[in-house]
């Protein structure tokens, strides 16, 4: 609980040094251009999954490999914050006006290996990109 605690301040503390600076929110950037609708009624995870992936495809005009996710994260204005955490755990996510899309990776356990650590990055920005309403909900926890 700590972690997290120390990992939402350092998003909201990213969050306000933007606003001091005069920049754009990360937050309303992102959904502005990923409206977080869930997939049909019954819709099989890995056919909403493949879905969401080509329409993220779409929007940035991505065609081919992707040869580096944690740059596709960043250019959508995704927060990467990088913490040790219990080996279990290998990543969370946030994504709210207070906090902006900020993801959260562990060090420790499988995500040393870079090919789990990708999956890891992918799965938590699925959760920013199109699962902001289940988020808000943790968030709602750092905003009192």
């Amino acid at each position: 609980r700590l972690a997290v605690a120390r990992a939402a301040a350092a998003a909201r503390e990213f969050v306000e040094l933007e606003q001091l600076a005069g920049m754009p929110s990360r937050y309303a950037t992102l959904v502005s251009a990923f409206p977080a609708d869930p997939p049909l009624p019954n819709t099989k995870v890995w056919v909403a999954g493949r879905e969401l992936a080509v329409s993220l495809r779409a929007a940035q005009d991505t065609s081919g490999p992707i040869r580096s996710a944690i740059g596709l994260v960043e250019r959508l204005g995704v927060l990467v914050i990088w913490q040790q955490l219990p080996e279990d755990v290998a990543g969370y996510a946030f994504c709210d006006e207070l906090h902006g899309p900020t993801v959260v990776l562990n060090v420790n356990g499988r995500n040393v290996n870079e090919l789990v650590r990708r999956f890891t990055l992918a799965h938590e920005l699925c959760h920013v990109l199109f699962d902001r309403r289940n988020l808000e909900r943790m968030s709602a926890l750092d905003r009192y």
